[in-house]
């Protein structure tokens, strides 16, 4: 029992060294870090999720998503898994507020991420789609037509 009530302070050293060292390790290992940090998401206790987060907004994003692409390659491996990293962040906690961090700070780093939101929309977990979803209209409001934009369409449905 006393294992569980260590598990938080071992997580965010974990988190914390994570952090520190992500500068120093090589280009393979840094492009996979991204999906690596965000699965211990499904590991972690509730209180961790919010370190968890910064870690991947402050430390791994930056140096992973944000770094340019090897000569020869048109996106990296970090990049390309951007959309199973908020998959899983979606997934795994329901704090909109952790949501909104992780899009707003992918946003700094990343050009395209409505592509990348659209896809967890698509392809993503039932519980996943719902927070993706009102996080593209709340950013992108412009893809959902008010009433007043819809007057001018007639649409009738055939039964």
């Amino acid at each position: 029992m006393d294992l569980f009530l260590l598990f938080p302070a071992f997580g965010q050293s974990l988190l914390n060294t994570l952090a520190c060292l992500v500068v120093f390790l090589e280009r393979k290992v840094i492009d996979t870090l991204p999906y690596l940090v965000a699965s211990m998401m499904t590991c972690i206790p509730e209180t961790l999720h919010q370190q968890l987060v910064n870690t991947l907004c402050y430390h791994v994003f930056p140096v992973t998503v944000g770094a340019a692409a090897v000569e020869g390659e048109e996106e990296n491996y970090a990049a390309a898994s951007v959309p199973a990293v908020m998959m899983m962040i979606f997934q795994y906690t329901d704090n909109s507020a952790y949501h909104c961090q992780l899009l707003e700070c992918l946003m700094s780093v990343k050009t395209d991420v409505v592509k990348d939101l659209l896809c967890v929309i698509a392809y993503g977990t039932p519980s996943s789609r719902l927070p993706a979803a009102n996080l593209l209209f709340y950013y992108w409001p412009n893809l959902n037509p008010t009433l007043y934009d819809r007057r001018g369409i007639h649409i009738k449905f055939s039964g």
